[in-house]
């Protein structure tokens, strides 16, 4: 991960510290002290690729409420084209923009709604039903615009 960007010259240096300040200190060398700082950038990248991995797997409770929101704005934007005509009162349940308060479940079970009418639909036609935005690829710097 780090590819040898710390050099033992580092090493070498803080060795010379720990000679001049702290000589009766056997613990305190170039080894020891290359030792802790890759354990500790270790320990640093780990947190970070958790936290990615929180969210990219939703994980996060937040992280769940963007994605039901992304998904029911695109349900809201595509609606006449994913559902038929009798399907269509699944979009009147609660205004457009109301869906940003409801609790996470209650979103979770609309999606679930919306994606059995868009299979009654289109069947399995995953082509159909996976159609994406242009923006799922590129996203909008400002995300207010969406919202």
């Amino acid at each position: 991960m780090i590819k040898g960007r710390i050099s033992k010259y580092w090493g070498m240096a803080q060795n010379e510290y720990y000679i001049e300040r702290y000589q009766e200190k056997k613990t305190l060398s170039a080894e020891v002290f290359q030792i802790r700082l890759i354990r500790g950038l270790w320990q640093l990248f780990e947190g970070i690729w958790f936290q990615r991995n929180a969210m990219l797997h939703h994980d996060d409770e937040s992280v769940k409420h963007d994605a039901c929101n992304k998904k029911i704005r695109d349900f809201f934007a595509r609606r006449r084209h994913l559902v038929d005509e009798q399907d269509l009162p699944l979009f009147k349940i609660f205004r457009k923009r109301e869906y940003r308060d409801l609790p996470l479940a209650t979103k979770e079970r609309w999606i679930e709604l919306v994606q059995v009418a868009i299979k009654s639909k289109h069947g399995d036609d995953d082509d159909k039903i996976t159609e994406k935005s242009i923006t799922e690829y590129f996203p909008i710097r400002n995300q207010e615009r969406n919202r």
